[in-house]
């Protein structure tokens, strides 16, 4: 529908050279010999050229151009061809100033629209008053060139308008992939962060175990087969922008892993409402901070809360590590980014090793209940 109008739009300034036939008949009819045959066609000539640079059709990105220089121009023409063709063209030359009219309109200044119809109005007053043409006779052709100045000038505001709309919903859609991009980066730093530690943990297990234990080191490593099918699972859910995964099973997975690094894990998690999104962002926040804590803080214990206070839902982790320090990285960036996406805030302070607080707003209705559970 839209490339319909647009092909309309585009064949109206043709369509609108019928009103040549005019001055044309005329300049047949009345030239009295070569030279005003030629000088008559040479001012049609140069005409049709201002004409067509003006509206220049097949060119969309016209509306854009800031001054109508050419449509200064173009209007400035008609009215020569209107004074210096009366002999070529005779009264049938008023059509150049309705001509003058729509080409000076064609801009976005409403300025400059009302000064060129200002100024074919004034010619057609001084056509009446002064040369004693009759009103009658005139009254047509001026309605006429009105009308064709409002629309045009309203023409092209909608035409700008819809290229500027057309260019905006570009950038919102590239702005929309680099996010998604982000997201998806972002996902993936904090499945594989995770799941690689645990992996190279359990692995370095079964290594030491390999001799000693033969038994517990095979079951270590059919763990990592498990955990790395599974993180495997949730690489492609996170690429399609889902999550495979909960609260629940991410805080069961992290006593696995923090086992594993010989830290112990203490949680009190009472029932809260999440909605998806919300247990979506908890989980991989979760996730990179029990990441973080494995491989850089030397704890030995680790406490998880997760609670509703005051209409807020607070996730509280700390460890007994050496503490964040003064280096921020992507996961801390990531986790910081994910709260603020949910209107909520993320602190992290250093009190005898790293204390992380993420404060959401409760979950709308529409919500899912989040696990409840005791101390470990």
């Amino acid at each position: 529908m839209i490339a319909r109008r647009d092909t309309m739009f585009r064949f109206m300034p043709v369509a609108w050279l019928f009103f040549l036939t005019f001055p044309i008949t005329n300049l047949i009819k009345d030239a009295r010999g070569p030279l005003d045959y030629l000088l008559g066609t040479g001012m049609l000539l140069v005409f049709l050229w201002l004409y067509f640079w003006v509206f220049r059709a097949f060119k969309p990105q016209r509306p854009l151009e800031t001054f109508p220089y050419w449509n200064i121009l173009a209007v400035l023409w008609c009215f020569m061809m209107f004074f210096a063709g009366m002999p070529f063209f005779g009264w049938n030359g008023t059509t150049f100033l309705v001509y003058a009219a729509s080409l000076g309109a064609f801009q976005r200044s409403l300025t400059l629209s009302i000064g060129t119809v200002a100024a074919v109005l004034a010619v057609f007053l001084w056509s009446v008053f002064v040369k004693g043409v009759p009103a009658g006779e005139l009254i047509t052709i001026m309605l006429l060139s009105v009308s064709v100045a409002i629309g045009n000038h309203f023409g092209y505001a909608a035409m700008e308008s819809g290229i500027r709309m057309k260019t905006l919903q570009q950038e919102k859609e590239n702005l929309a992939r680099i996010a998604e991009r982000e997201r998806i980066a972002r996902d993936l730093h904090d499945l594989l962060g995770h799941t690689l530690s645990v992996i190279v943990l359990k692995a370095e297990l079964a290594s030491k175990l390999i001799e000693r234990n033969p038994e517990r080191a095979k079951a270590e490593i059919k763990e990592v087969e498990q955990i790395s099918r599974e993180a495997l699972t949730e690489v492609r859910l996170a690429v399609q922008g889902y999550k495979g995964t909960d609260l629940k099973s991410e805080l069961g997975r992290a006593k696995i892993a923090l086992d594993a690094a010989g830290i112990k894990l203490e949680y009190l998690v009472s029932e809260v409402e999440l909605g998806m999104e919300q247990q979506s962002a908890l989980q991989l926040i979760f996730r990179e901070a029990i990441t973080n804590i494995i491989r850089h803080s030397r704890a030995k214990h680790c406490q998880v809360s997760l609670e509703e206070q005051r209409g807020n839902i607070l996730l509280k982790i700390i460890d007994d590590g050496v503490g964040v320090g003064q280096q921020v990285g992507n996961g801390m960036k990531g986790m910081r980014e994910r709260t603020e996406a949910l209107g909520g805030k993320f602190t992290v302070k250093n009190q005898s090793g790293t204390v992380i607080e993420v404060c959401i707003p409760k979950g709308n209705p529409d919500t899912q209940k989040a696990i409840q559970g005791v101390t470990a």
